[in-house]
Order: structure tokens, then C-alpha cells, then sequence
């Protein structure tokens, strides 16, 4: 896993405070872009979700949400339809061989075979407003003057003949017989809701079918509540005036209901209306003017729903759902469902008007069937655009997937659940993708994007095959696009060119692998600094003079670039930071730029050790070869030091000043003569004391200090004390009598260890200094403590 990955854990510890102040401060402007995508993101959420005015303003950024979900079909494909939907087509066929408009006794034809065949509902989605033009008008003018001019007797043959002739004209009468033989007959008509659609209709024909219409209102309009006043409303326009069928088919029918479809503002037709409002004046109790749709009637007649089975529940919103015995609906307060469509055209079984009419199809063909008959020809078709197709979907094939989705609960969900399901995959896209995108390279946003993009993709579309929900798709794929291009744009053009900066700027100080927890803060790249309290080093080559006098140029380049590069990458391993080289001497510090380097005077102790083992195998690698080996002197003190970039606006360096950086100086130049390769002072003694093998060395009193500092030689890891027990106890002998100023008693505690330590350059510089003293006292009050007469 990325680092930077995982720093967002860390955010959440207290221990991760100041790490979080840090992203938060280095981040900002990226995080400002993200989090304005989100929260324009949220804004429009809020506006599409729950304000009119809001939902027409972004009416294109619906529309384009809703071609998704057109796609979604497409991509999904046909799915199985409800067996018992079959569609009676008014096709090209039946226009070929009847004719248009034909007489409605085939009307009265085709009803017989389906009621022969035991069709169990036939719906028309069809209306019937006007009176068939045939020849029964002539006939029965026929009839009128006859009885006028000549009298008219029961058995007159030529009246009789009339009379019959009259009635096999009379296709009105023949379609209205087969509609009453039927009993399960559901005629369709068309609800208008504007005044200028109502102006060509004749109002004695509104008022006649009015009360005919009356008794196929919803049965039961209730409230969830006696105790409270509910509103009954729904957030869609009143219905002013119905196109009636004429009295004598809507007499005869079973039932009927509205077939009207209102198309989504692009025209496609995704929505189904199951409930109207049609002002009645003559009853002016609200509850009783809910009429259904033709849908709704043939759905509840199939499922033998009576009318004390059939309720419409009101709460205190709206319309909360449609109670068709078992069944129930929950459209949203405007009355509508969104069509689950079960495929492209022809989903559904089609059969030809004119076969069914002359009685083609096999028998038992429609048997317990829902028969839905409806035009399909060109020219005078009822062809509506739909998410599968854009110009060929017959209405009645909308129809059928309604009474479809009716029956098997199929209609797809954009509920407050669904709802709440954008808002989270939103604040997903926004506030999750949007962090990661401000933490990790921009390479790998890219990769994150499309995985994120992928997911939203299947997740949206699973959500729509496998469980009926159409969540948004457009809103949260448009928020995490932006949020990539805005929050990656910058970095790549900001933010990496300032960590170019850093990197540029600190990979000569520290390991590359550890530049990362330097870029959490970019901001450090500065000039001036800060106090901290940190361990520095100072390490020399002995003699490097009289080296250099015995190498070509060219051999004491290759010899001392091996040297340094040999200790450097020491240091940057011990996580530390390379001050400068100066000359043949290395200067590094511990402590920063990594703020979480609280063992740093261990970790530079280690290195110490480190490269004391290190030089020893490289002078055996150069002994062998003919060079000459090399020694050196470390020097470490810790203490509070200003740290920081310092230099002017052109050029600047990281680094520590101060006077315990001078100190580690001093320490490094003592171990000349103390003879003991690593020199530390107290102040680093007591921050790893028990973690390594120290020996006191001296107090001792810098040139320009009144204050002694106590040194120690650093020998080993706390591992190997055993190795250095016997020098460690006669050394501390002598070193106390020392202290004590019994020179004699000294010079013969350091000779014993001199004895068995011949090597030991302290034991010598110790014995040699004793061995003065004890000609010489020193001046004044002796207190233990060593002046140094030089830096």
C-alpha cells in the first residue's frame, strides 16, 4: 500500500495530530478543490431531489440521468415477460384487409373469439367518442319514411326486411352487444388537463359519459389518520375534462380508465400515471373524485379485486399507496410509476386484429389471458419513443409492461431509500475519492479514478437489473470526474512541482526513501528555522594530509568518494540527515526533518558504531590492494540547536547551528587526543544510557566556557559489556583518583591497565597526563575538571 495511503489512518490517532495539522496545511488548496466538487455536488443533489424549481433549472442534467437509465435497458437487454399479457394489433395487415377506418362490428367479431377462447380481461386502448358513420343511419331514415308515407305493419315483409337490415348495419349496436356478452371488457378514454383541449368538446356528451364515469371511481380514498386533517393532494395537474366513449359502449363495458401517458421532457415515455383528480362539480367531496387508469382496472379485474378490495391510502405527505386486493402500489405523490420494461417491441405476444376477428389463432390461445387491443399501423398507430427505442414502441406494448409491472410488483424503485443511496454513493465520489485523490501520486489517481468510475458503473447497474432501483448515476460519475480533473490538474501543475521542489532541495540531506514524511509538509521548505533538540556528528580523517601527499589526484578522488559515499548511505540508513561534507569530514544531525525521531541520539550512536565497523573492512579491501588505511575520529553531542534552511534567497542549506553543534565540533577534535575513535558528551549519554557500552572519559572545560561538560567513549552495543569489563573497572580506578587528585595512585591504576590494554589511547593519554601532574600539581584548587587549551 501507498505511504501516503496509509497517513489518512494515521490522521485519525492522537498521536497523528500534528501529522494531520501538516496534511491539512500542505494539502489545502487541493482540499478546497475537493471539497468545492462535493459540496456543488450536494447542492445540486438537493435541488434535483426536493425543489421544483430547482429540478426545472437542471432539467438538462435530468434529462441526461435519464438517458443513462435508457442505456441501462439497452445494456440490460429483454427480460421475460408476464405469460398472461398478449396484445390484439391493429397492424398493417388488418388495415389491408378491412380497411380504415373499418366498421366496429369487427370490433364486435374480434370480442366473440376472445370471449369463445375465456379471455379473462380485454382492455382497449382505444377510445370510442363518437358514433359509427355506417349505413344503420341510412336504414332507419329508411324505416322513418316508410312509416310515414305507407304505415307500418308487424308483419309487413318489406318493414321486417328493414328492420333487419337495419340492425346488421347497425355496428355500434353489434360491438356494444359483444362488450355486455363479454363482461370483462375495460374501455379506455383521455383525461384533459388544459383549457384549450377542451374547447372543440361537446358538453352534453361530457355530461352524459360524467354519469356513466361516476361509478368507476376508486371505491375507498382513506386517511392513514381519523385523528388528524391530512391534505389530499397530488403534485400533478387537475383533470378538467374527460374525451367520453359514447354512452352506449360505456354502459356496456365492464369498467374503464384513462390510458393518458405524459412523456419526461426529452419525449421519452419512462413514467405511468395510476391515479387522476377530475373535479366533478356535482360531488364535491374531494375523496370521491380519484379516478384510476386503464391499467389499474385491468390489473384489478384480473386479480378479482372488488371494490371493497380496491383502496387508495392517503398520510399526511400524499399519496402514500394503491391497494388492489393482495397487491399494493407505492407511486410517488404525483401518482406515478416508473415502467420497469420488460424489453423492445414485440417483448409481447402479438396477434393480428383481423386473424383474431375471422377466429385464426389456435383455440385456448387467449384462455385466462390479459388481452390488451391496440393500433400499431403507420399512420395511425399510437407510436411513442421509449428507453428502448426512440420511434416504433406501440403504446399498447407500454401498456403491457405497466399491467405487467401491476401484477408482479416489477415497477423500478426511486424512493427516499434509493435516495439516501445517491447521497452516500455522492458523498463517496466527493469526500472518500476526493481525499485519496489529494494523497496519493497523481499516476496513481488516474488508476484510482477508473477503478472508482468502474465501480460506481456496476454498482449503479446492478442496483438496476438485480433489485428494480434506479439510483443516480450521472451526478455522482459527474462529482468524482471533476474531483479527479480539478484535484490532479492542480497537483500536477502545484503541488508535485513544489515536492520536485522539496525533493530537489533534500535528497542530498536525507535517503530517498524517507523524502516522503518531509512532503507531508512542504511548507518546511524555508528560509529561517526552528529550535529543536537534536544529536549531532562530526567525523574526521586522521592524517588526511600526509594521504593525500602519497596518492595522485585521480586515486584520492576514487579513495575518498568510496569513504564517503560508504558512510553516507550509513547515515541515511540510521535515518538521518547529511548536513554537508567539508573537506574529508562528514557533518549529519538526527532529529529532523523527521518529527517522530525521539531515539535519535540511539540512532546516531548506532551509525557511529556503524561506521567505525564499516572503515575496518574497507581498509582490509584496501590493504590488499596497496592503498593506505584510513582512520577516523566521531564526535556527538545532543542538545537544543536552531535547524532549518538557512542561506539567502538564491541558495540555502539545511541545516543546525548553535552551541552544542560546536560542542559535537570539539568532540570530534578531542578524539585525536584521547586517542578513542567515538567521543560523546553527557547530554547524549543520558539519552541512551543502557543501550550501549560507555566509558567516562573526563570532565572537561572547553576554551570560551566556565561550565565542564563530562565526555564519553562510545565502545559498543549494550550487548558486548562483558568484552570490555576488565578495562571498563581498572580504567574508572584510575579515572577516580584522578578525579581525587592522587596522582600516584593513579599513574598505578592506569599502568596496570596500560599492561593489559597497551592499545587503549586513553590509558596512555591518562597515564602520560597523571605522570606530569604528580611533578607538576596543577594550578590552584584541582576540582576534577580538564581546561582545554584549544577548540
Amino acid at each position: 500500500m501507498d505511504r501516503r495511503i496509509q497517513s489518512i489512518t494515521r490522521l485519525f490517532t492522537a498521536a497523528g495530530r500534528q501529522e494531520a495539522v501538516n496534511f491539512l496545511r500542505a494539502h489545502r488548496s487541493s482540499l478546497a478543490i475537493s471539497l468545492t466538487v462535493t459540496l456543488a455536488g450536494l447542492l445540486t443533489f438537493i435541488l434535483i431531489t426536493y425543489s421544483r424549481s430547482g429540478r426545472s433549472a437542471l432539467v438538462f442534467l435530468d434529462n441526461v440521468e435519464a438517458r443513462s437509465l435508457d442505456a441501462r435497458f439497452q445494456i440490460r437487454g429483454p427480460v421475460q415477460p408476464a405469460p398472461e399479457i398478449v396484445i390484439v394489433a391493429i397492424d398493417q395487415k388488418t388495415i389491408d384487409r378491412l380497411g380504415w377506418p373499418f366498421p366496429r362490428s369487427h370490433y364486435g367479431r374480434m370480442l366473440q373469439t376472445l370471449t369463445r377462447d375465456k379471455a379473462k380481461v380485454v382492455g382497449f386502448d382505444i377510445a370510442f367518442p363518437f358514433p359509427d358513420r355506417s349505413s344503420a343511419s341510412i336504414f332507419s331514415t329508411l324505416e322513418e319514411e316508410y312509416r310515414k308515407n305507407r304505415g307500418a305493419a308487424p308483419n309487413d315483409p318489406f318493414w321486417q326486411r328493414l328492420q333487419t337490415l337495419r340492425e346488421q348495419a347497425d355496428s355500434d349496436g353489434q360491438f356494444a352487444r359483444a362488450i355486455r356478452e363479454a363482461g370483462n371488457v375495460v374501455l379506455g378514454h383521455v383525461f384533459f388537463t388544459s383549457p384549450t383541449e377542451i374547447k372543440h368538446m361537446d358538453p352534453e356528451q361530457i355530461k352524459a359519459y360524467d354519469e356513466v364515469l361516476v361509478f368507476q371511481a376508486y371505491p375507498q380514498v382513506l386517511k392513514r389518520s381519523a385523528e388528524q386533517r391530512y391534505r389530499f393532494f397530488l403534485d400533478a395537474p387537475d383533470v378538467l375534462a374527460v374525451e367520453p366513449n359514447i354512452r352506449l359502449f360505456a354502459e356496456a363495458a365492464r369498467s374503464y380508465g384513462s390510458f393518458n401517458f405524459e412523456a419526461d421532457s426529452d419525449g421519452t415515455y419512462r413514467q405511468a400515471s395510476l391515479i387522476f383528480h377530475y373535479n366533478d362539480p356535482k360531488r364535491p367531496s374531494i375523496e370521491e373524485n380519484f379516478y384510476p387508469s386503464l391499467d389499474v382496472q385491468v390489473a384489478r379485474i384480473y386479480l378479482g379485486a372488488g371494490p371493497d378490495e380496491t383502496k387508495v391510502w392517503f398520510n399526511e405527505v400524499g399519496l402514500e399507496s394503491i391497494e388492489m386486493g393482495s397487491k399494493a402500489v407505492t407511486p410517488d405523490i404525483a401518482g406515478k410509476v416508473l415502467i420497469n420494461y420488460a424489453g423492445p417491441v414485440n417483448t409481447y405476444p402479438y396477434y393480428s386484429f383481423s386473424d383474431v376477428a375471422d377466429g385464426v389463432p389456435p383455440q385456448d390461445t387467449f384462455r385466462d389471458k390479459i388481452v390488451l387491443v391496440g393500433a400499431t399501423a403507420i399512420g395511425i398507430g399510437d407510436i411513442r419513443p421509449t428507453p428502448f427505442t426512440k420511434g416504433i414502441y406501440p403504446g399498447v406494448e407500454i401498456h403491457a409492461n405497466v399491467v405487467d409491472n401491476l401484477l408482479h410488483g416489477k415497477f423500478l424503485r426511486r424512493g427516499s431509500n434509493e435516495e439516501m443511496m445517491d447521497l452516500a454513493l455522492l458523498l463517496f465520489c466527493g469526500l472518500v475519492m476526493g481525499l485519496l485523490f489529494v494523497v496519493v501520486r497523481p499516476v496513481l489517481s488516474t488508476v484510482l479514478y477508473a477503478a472508482a468510475l468502474l465501480g460506481v458503473l456496476s454498482f449503479v447497474y446492478y442496483n438496476f437489473a438485480s433489485a428494480g432501483r434506479w439510483l443516480s448515476l450521472v451526478l455522482p460519475a459527474v462529482t468524482l470526474s471533476l474531483n479527479y480533473l480539478g484535484v490532479t490538474s492542480y497537483r500536477v501543475l502545484f503541488e508535485e512541482k513544489e515536492k520536485r521542489k522539496v525533493r530537489g532541495a533534500f535528497s542530498q540531506y536525507v535517503a530517498p526513501g524517507f523524502i516522503n514524511q518531509l512532503l507531508k509538509d512542504p511548507g518546511r521548505l524555508k528560509l529561517g528555522g526552528e529550535v529543536a533538540e537534536l544529536t549531532v556528528m562530526f567525523s574526521d580523517i586522521r592524517s588526511f594530509t600526509s594521504i593525500s601527499e602519497k596518492l595522485s589526484p585521480t586515486e584520492l578522488t576514487d579513495l575518498l568518494n568510496e569513504y564517503l559515499t560508504a558512510m553516507t548511505e550509513i547515515v541515511f540508513q540510521n535515518r538521518g540527515t547529511l548536513d554537508k561534507y567539508i573537506g574529508d569530514a562528514v557533518m549529519a544531525f538526527w532529529g529532523r526533518p523527521f518529527l517522530d525521531l525521539h531515539n535519535h541520539a540511539a540512532l546516531a550512536c548506532r551509525a557511529a558504531l556503524e561506521m567505525s565497523s564499516q572503515l575496518r573492512q574497507m581498509n582490509q579491501a584496501w590493504m590488499e590492494k596497496g592503498k593506505p588505511p584510513l582512520a577516523i575520529g566521531i564526535g556527538l553531542n545532543t542538545g537544543p540547536m536552531m535547524v532549518g534552511n538557512m542561506g539567502s534567497a538564491r541558495r540555502f542549506n539545511y541545516t543546525v547551528m548553535g552551541d552544542h553543534v560546536n560542542l559535537g565540533s570539539r568532540l570530534e577534535s578531542l578524539t585525536k587526543e584521547y586517542g578513542g575513535q567515538i567521543i560523546l558528551s553527557e547530554f547524549t549519554k543520558a539519552q541512551v544510557e543502557g543501550q550501549f557500552v560507555l566509558r567516562e572519559l573526563d570532565l572537561i572545560r572547553v576554551k570560551g566556557k566556565q561550565k565542564p561538560v563530562a565526555i564519553y567513549q562510545l565502545l559498543g552495543p549494550a550487548s558486548e559489556r562483558d568484552r570490555y569489563q576488565d578495562l571498563l573497572e581498572g580504567f574508572q580506578r584510575g579515572l577516580a583518583a584522578y578525579k581525587e587528585g592522587r596522582w600516584a595512585a593513579a599513574v598505578e591504576a592506569f599502568r596496570r591497565v596500560a599492561d593489559q590494554h597497551p592499545a587503549d589511547g586513553p590509558t596512555k593519554l591518562f597515564l602520560e597526563r597523571c605522570r606530569q601532574f604528580l611533578e607538576e600539581a596543577p594550578v590552584g584548587a584541582w576540582d576534577g575538571v580538564y581546561t582545554m587549551a584549544h577548540k
